[in-house]
């Protein structure tokens, strides 16, 4: 397993993007490291597992933590 880097995301969005780095080295190859990427969704699932280069992950992480703040409720009011 990899431990904690950094916060991955692209300008604007930095807390959409995690990276584990430093994980066990792979057989004549270099330590394993991971991107997990979050998505908004209404439960917490894992809809991809990605390995796009030689001991290099990805997760596709969708999740309901991902999601920015409700709107706050509108209040509707008969007076003046």
């Amino acid at each position: 397993m990899s431990l904690w880097g950094s916060w991955a995301g692209p300008e604007g969005e930095k807390f959409s993007a995690q990276k584990y780095q430093g994980g066990t080295g792979c057989w004549q190859g270099p330590n394993r490291a991971t991107t997990v990427r979050l998505r908004c969704g209404p439960s917490t699932a894992l809809l991809a597992a990605l390995e796009p280069s030689r001991c290099e992950y990805l997760l596709e992480l969708e999740t309901p933590a991902a999601c920015g703040e409700p709107p706050a409720p509108h209040e509707e009011h008969d007076e003046l």
